[in-house]
């Protein structure tokens, strides 16, 4: 997986580039509280959260919340390791996408 930083700045930058591809992010909230995870462009995507601590204690799901058909996940967590999986909406289109994590 991809490690992201927890910020308010720039987004770290994904592509879907083939039919059936899963992206894997990962991040470490150390302060517990409300937590954003969302995507942005215009590639159709679901996203998926888990964690704490764990890649199949499923927190959230999400589809189109954000902007346009970008998934929006508005948590509250606490301290650990959590896990984020992109995918394309219908597990056979791609396209570029960015993704952040802001507190």
């Amino acid at each position: 997986p991809v490690e992201l930083t927890i910020i308010d700045t720039e987004p770290t930058e994904g592509e879907i580039s083939e039919s059936g591809q899963i992206d894997e992010y990962i991040f470490k909230v150390k302060k517990a509280g409300e937590y954003t995870v969302q995507t942005t462009g215009r590639t159709d995507l679901i996203m998926s959260l888990f964690g704490p601590d764990s890649k199949t204690m499923l927190v959230a799901k999400d589809d189109d919340s954000g902007e346009k058909l970008n998934p929006k996940i508005v948590s509250d967590l606490v301290p650990g390791t959590y896990y984020v999986v992109v995918q394309h909406y219908n597990n056979t289109g791609a396209g570029a996408y960015s993704i952040k994590v802001s507190k």
